[in-house]
């Protein structure tokens, strides 16, 4: 009766205290499982945070480093600048070819021919100044061109480097710049390949301050492209035909479009206009569109959309009407002076 009465007692303690180790196995799997996951995908140091990872540096003309190889006192009493052409010339170990590769990659291959005079190399390469920084900036800039950089700038500097946008400029920004990542090849095996990784960055938030994190650093050998804003375009009877760019919306209304124009002209036909819109590529659609009853709210103003036309036609009536009146005004103005 006593074995019974504490079976009892212990199992209605389990069921009142959660058991401890089973909690302690979650808490760990809920913990440990994102950090793993998170190294699995983590792919290097992000090229957009400035923080500048100098062993995946490239090298270039004009680059200047000091090297040092423990046991060859001559290679250590110099700075060393990589010639037009790509070169290093070092005492002893010979000319290697610096251009387009890695501070690493440099380091390893001294390492390497190193060994010749020495067991066991040590061997160090410090940046001390770089010239070989360009950056691209193309598209809607005022002065595209290629610029050096001999400190890292973030994208506002950049695009001020370059003068600023264009009316035209759309509402982001691409950078497209080539990392140093490990790849998984398809016999299984990681190699070190130089691959693409491309930022899109919203323009609007980041001009107007909301966004700073949105301010990145752009690294080096990297191309900045700014595309052109999508448009839509009002022509015919307006006081200002032209394209009105989108910035970041998706469409305009026909009225917001025919105020961006200016209004209409006196010889306008407003009722008669229409939306040109062009579909699958080729085939030109007519949109009718009566801006009379649009005006005075008895029709729904219509959206017009990146390509499409606002064509406002003359009337006929009003210029026979006009050219009628300048007529009478000419034939007026002679009897006048017929008379005089």
């Amino acid at each position: 009766m006593g074995e019974k009465s504490a079976n009892a007692t212990r199992r209605a303690r389990g069921a009142g205290h959660p058991n401890v180790y089973g909690w302690l196995l979650s808490m760990i799997l809920a913990l440990g499982l994102p950090l793993l996951a998170q190294q699995g995908t983590q792919q290097g140091p992000d090229p957009f945070a400035g923080q500048m990872d100098y062993d995946a540096y490239e090298l270039g003309p004009g680059d200047e480093v000091r090297l040092w190889v423990f046991g060859i006192d001559d290679v250590g009493e110099q700075v060393y600048r990589i010639d037009s052409s790509g070169v290093l010339d070092v005492p002893y170990l010979g000319q290697i070819r610096a251009s387009g590769r890695t501070i690493k990659m440099i380091r390893d291959e001294l390492r390497e021919r190193a060994r010749k005079y020495v067991l066991e190399p040590e061997v160090s390469v410090n940046l001390l100044e770089r010239k070989s920084s360009p950056v691209s900036v193309l598209g809607s800039v005022r002065r595209p061109g290629v610029y050096q950089l001999e400190a890292p700038r973030t994208l506002l500097e950049i695009i001020s480097m370059a003068g600023g946008l264009t009316e035209d400029a759309g509402h982001s920004v691409l950078i497209a710049t080539e990392v140093w990542r490990d790849v998984l090849t398809d016999g299984g095996k990681v190699e070190r390949r130089k691959i693409v990784e491309t930022k899109e960055v919203s323009l609007k938030p980041l001009l107007r301050g909301e966004s700073p994190q949105n301010n990145v650093f752009v690294p080096p050998n990297s191309v900045v492209s700014v595309p052109r804003a999508d448009m839509t375009f009002v022509i015919g009877a307006v006081m200002k035909p032209g394209a009105i760019v989108l910035a970041d919306e998706k469409s305009v209304s026909v009225l917001q479009a025919l105020s961006a124009a200016g209004g209409f002209t006196e010889m306008a036909a407003p009722g008669k206009a229409k939306i040109l819109r062009i579909e699958e590529g080729t085939v030109r659609r007519e949109i009718p569109v009566d801006l009379k009853k649009v005006m005075k709210g008895k029709t729904n103003d219509i959206a017009m959309y990146s390509g499409d036309v606002l064509f406002i036609p003359t009337s006929a009536m009003k210029q026979m009407r006009q050219a009628a009146f300048k007529t009478s005004l000419a034939i007026l103005a002679g009897v006048v002076i017929w008379r005089r």
